[in-house]
């Protein structure tokens, strides 16, 4: 809010997972604002919310150069879509205009007509105040939606780039050098290493069984047919 009764922003949004966060930046300019977060779910689905000031200022979130720079179009009533590969984490967004009103929807899917988060967005001056989130990707098969909901004659630019990678491949000019996390990726790394370097150390020290020295030794398997050897006829 801004003012007794001025809404100059509405953001509504819907998260399938909460675990993956909803993060945003909201433009406040001239005079003091009011932002206010409604719970709209039922009881047994309460929120942990978080409001901080001069995010970007502080260099805490904000839109990276990549995403500053790699702006399009879309126009009113149009749809454009944003496909990432599985190595893709979380995504940038970015949607302003000219001046003019800004209405979109913002829809992240998985796989087929899979909504894992909607964001539904009203700001009376695109210019004044842009959106800016990060979405979390993880998983294979991710698309990012920007429909302009406005009439023609109100476009909207928009910015859709990725904002971290899982196997640390690339990450953002203002956000440092990449640096490798608990992925499951790493994980399994880390096993396959574990049991090749067991492997090696076990054929390495320990020698072959000969064969004649198993005279005597039962080789019947009990769940065989009548107690066969495997492979007898």
């Amino acid at each position: 809010w801004q003012g007794p009764s001025n809404t100059p922003c509405v953001v509504r949004v819907y998260v399938e997972n909460g675990l993956a966060p909803f993060r945003a930046v909201l433009h406040t300019p001239r005079g003091p604002n009011t932002v206010a977060i409604r719970n709209i779910g039922p009881i047994e689905f309460p929120v942990a919310a978080n409001v901080a000031a001069n995010v970007i200022a502080d260099n805490v979130m904000g839109p990276s150069a990549d995403c500053t720079s790699s702006s399009m179009s879309i126009q009113g009533g149009t749809l454009r879509s944003y496909p990432f590969e599985p190595s893709v984490d979380s995504v940038q967004v970015l949607l302003k205009t000219d001046g003019r009103p800004l209405n979109a929807r913002i829809e992240l899917l998985q796989g087929a007509n899979c909504s894992k988060q909607v964001i539904e967005l009203y700001t009376e001056d695109g210019c004044d105040r842009p959106f800016f989130c990060l979405l979390e990707t993880p998983g294979a098969s991710n698309v990012v939606h920007v429909f302009n909901t406005a009439g023609a004659a109100f476009p909207l630019i928009a910015s859709v780039v990725p904002n971290s990678f899982n196997q640390g491949t690339k990450t953002p000019s203002n956000t440092g050098p990449a640096k490798a996390g608990n992925t499951p990726w790493n994980f399994l790394s880390d096993l396959w290493n574990r049991a090749t370097s067991s492997n090696a150390t076990s054929s390495s020290s320990a020698p072959m069984p000969d064969p004649s020295t198993r005279a005597g030794v039962d080789d019947r398997d009990r769940y065989a047919p009548k107690g066969r050897v495997w492979g007898d006829d």
